[in-house]
């Protein structure tokens, strides 16, 4: 966008984005936004001017060459997540892999009573698809990554409480399982007055607290800003 010419990145690895929630459709024209910066409702709109309309079709065949596969899950059990990522695995060579996003549903509460043979708590579930992520992650040598819904306390000022594990909802054990967590959150203003002696021209609006981090340094904080429009993302600083 600087400098109005099409730059090729670094070398494409394969990738596959798992919705649980976001049509494809959706999740296609967020991705055209963010390649191309124009704003999804102006692309949805369909009235450009054909210099515009070049840079939408460039992009789609960008995004049609990219070795980028997006499914939607919108009911799983723990055998469909594994059967879909070793499908995309061994087909299509897949390398980073982001289910999206790690929750309850019908489907997920009838198989785990079937196999474990009694209704289990809604922590419990969610912990035995953290549990299904990490093996397949070890088990291919791939990168998994996923989200999962924040309690009531993510709005404590004490960010001990807000911005670590405690605040995770459903299951602070799928903390045990992962080797590297955070919490993404808008910084506070609280957050604001503890960085405002850090000379940025772009103030932050979006920070990311690491809690864990195997084998490395953890309690770090993130600074970013992010259109909220078009999803482009500047890494600012990082803090303790």
């Amino acid at each position: 966008s600087k400098t109005g010419k099409w730059t090729k990145l670094s070398p494409q690895r394969p990738c596959l984005f798992i919705s649980t929630e976001l049509e494809k459709e959706e999740l296609q024209l967020q991705m055209l936004s963010f390649i191309t910066k124009i704003m999804p409702e102006i692309i949805s709109a369909g009235n450009y001017t054909s210099t515009v309309e070049r840079e939408i079709d460039h992009a789609i065949e960008v995004m049609k060459n990219a070795p980028l596969y997006i499914i939607e899950m919108e009911e799983f059990d723990t055998s469909d997540i594994r059967n879909e990522i070793e499908r995309y695995i061994l087909n299509y060579k897949v390398e980073y892999i982001n289910f999206d996003y790690i929750q309850m549903n019908p489907k997920l509460s009838t198989s785990m009573q079937k196999q474990f043979g009694h209704k289990m708590q809604d922590d419990q579930m969610l912990l035995e698809v953290s549990r299904v992520l990490k093996n397949i992650a070890k088990e291919y040598n791939v990168f998994i990554s996923s989200s999962t819904q924040l309690n009531a306390s993510h709005s404590e000022t004490n960010p001990e409480v807000s911005r670590t594990q405690n605040a995770l909802r459903g299951s602070k054990a799928i903390a045990d399982k992962i080797d590297y967590g955070v919490i993404l959150a808008p910084p506070t203003s609280h957050d604001l007055k503890k960085i405002n002696n850090i000379e940025t021209d772009i103030k932050p609006n979006m920070s990311y607290w690491v809690y864990k981090n195997r084998n490395n340094m953890k309690d770090v904080v993130v600074w970013s800003h992010i259109d909220l429009g078009t999803m482009k993302e500047e890494f600012l600083f990082a803090t303790d």
